[in-house]
């Protein structure tokens, strides 16, 4: 197997088979850090933010499955195939797809599942960190892949294009879900633009706290203005005490009482 894996490696790269097996763990490892912030990484998984964008509620027993499990060994499955080549059992020309169709889906997913609904206000995006893993596996497999990217171009940009339409297809199969399954279809103007502002949540949490912050503010702008030399306070917080009122009448004034011996 060695022996293949090294013929494999000599074929489409300039590495020996200790830098592929290498290579492979980190593709292993940054796919699952990526899957699990998607799953946890945030106050809701990916397959919940998603559902709001688009207007459907997609329940844990299927978007757990399918937005965890299923899209991390797909990655993994097409990893083995591009990095060692299914550890010799494909040829290169197949091995150079997989690498596209790895590349592909990397920036795929980072692209139209991450940075555009973050920077379009959907946030918070479970898995945007992590990206970031991705450009640099992307990077990587292009550095040091390019012997059998360009020996095999048209090869490797259809694995390309076939890897960016794979996650452009969890897309249309939300929007499906929202058209075929009445029961999950959401009102898509509410749901979607609590989400997009993404202080819906943080806004009710942190009401009473901003509520008080305000009130302690105003008090202490009353009191600094209450004290300063130049300001009036109105009539009705007003108390004048004098030993005589304005305007009042005199009492009259009685004669000394006479005094007898």
């Amino acid at each position: 197997m060695i022996d293949e894996i090294r013929a494999y490696g000599e074929s489409v790269s300039f590495v020996g088979p200790s830098l592929l097996f290498l290579l492979l763990a980190l593709n292993c490892a940054f796919s699952a850090i990526h899957v699990f912030e998607e799953w946890k990484g945030s106050q809701f998984p990916l397959w919940r933010a998603f559902g709001a964008i688009v207007g459907v509620y997609v329940p844990n027993w299927l978007g757990f499955p399918f937005f965890t499990v299923a899209l991390l060994v797909i990655l993994w499955i097409i990893g083995v195939g591009g990095i060692v080549g299914a550890f010799g059992l494909l040829t290169v020309q197949q091995g150079v797809f997989c690498v596209g169709a790895l590349v592909g889906a990397l920036l795929s997913d980072s692209l139209f599942s991450h940075w555009i609904p973050f920077l379009t206000g959907y946030r918070p995006n479970p898995g945007v960190r992590s990206t970031a893993l991705y450009m640099l596996e992307a990077a990587l497999l292009l550095a040091l892949f390019w012997r059998g990217l360009s020996a095999y171009l048209a090869t490797a940009a259809v694995g390309a294009l076939l890897g960016t339409l794979f996650f452009l297809a969890v897309w249309g199969l939300l929007i499906t879900l929202r058209l075929c399954v009445a029961r999950w279809r959401r009102r898509l103007g509410s749901a979607a633009s609590r989400y997009r502002t993404g202080r819906a949540l943080r806004r009710v949490r942190q009401a009473p706290a901003r509520l008080l912050r305000r009130c302690a503010q105003k008090l202490k702008v009353c009191c600094a203005d209450s004290l300063g030399p130049t300001c009036t306070p109105s009539n009705s917080s007003m108390r004048i005490f004098v030993l005589e009122p304005p305007g009042a009448e005199k009492p009259p004034i009685l004669p000394p009482a006479a005094r007898t011996r």
